[in-house]
């Protein structure tokens, strides 16, 4: 996750099945840890609407929810977006699944019960791109 050496934004941490106050009807975008966090903290950098985020620690996952009716059209690569769909995985049946333990991260001055769509495609484009661009890099060399 990120560490707070690397945000200078305020988030609040709620340790519970869902956020309070409860969220509405939204769509739920799936991506890996540190990618989405990095893409939600560039939302709120800009100033763009910002909702909280649920971080699963065991499967290093976000979930970061949006409106309603984003799922038919979101195409961004290695993510998914499911109506409603808070779990890593929808195949419960598999012997191998672990179950989910989350934290919920609420940003500070949270006022939305929704990160804006577009702008978090936008962010999770930038961010894939400049770790693209250092893959493969050698550190310390």
């Amino acid at each position: 996750m990120l560490s707070p050496a690397q945000t200078e934004l305020s988030w609040r941490i709620q340790f519970a099945a869902r956020p309070l106050p409860p969220l509405g009807a939204v769509d739920v975008v799936q991506a890996g840890l540190r990618v989405g966090l990095r893409a939600v903290e560039g939302v709120r950098e800009q100033g763009l609407r910002t909702g909280p985020v649920l971080c699963c620690l065991v499967h290093s996952l976000v979930h970061i929810p949006v409106e309603a009716d984003t799922a038919y059209r979101w195409h961004a690569p290695q993510t998914l977006c499911r109506p409603g769909a808070w779990e890593c995985s929808t195949d419960k049946q598999r012997s191998r699944y672990s179950r989910c333990a989350g934290v919920w991260l609420l940003p500070a001055d949270m006022n939305h019960g929704s990160t804006d769509s577009d702008a978090l495609f936008h962010r999770l484009s930038m961010t894939r791109s400049a770790g693209a661009r250092n893959w493969g890099v050698r550190h310390g060399s």
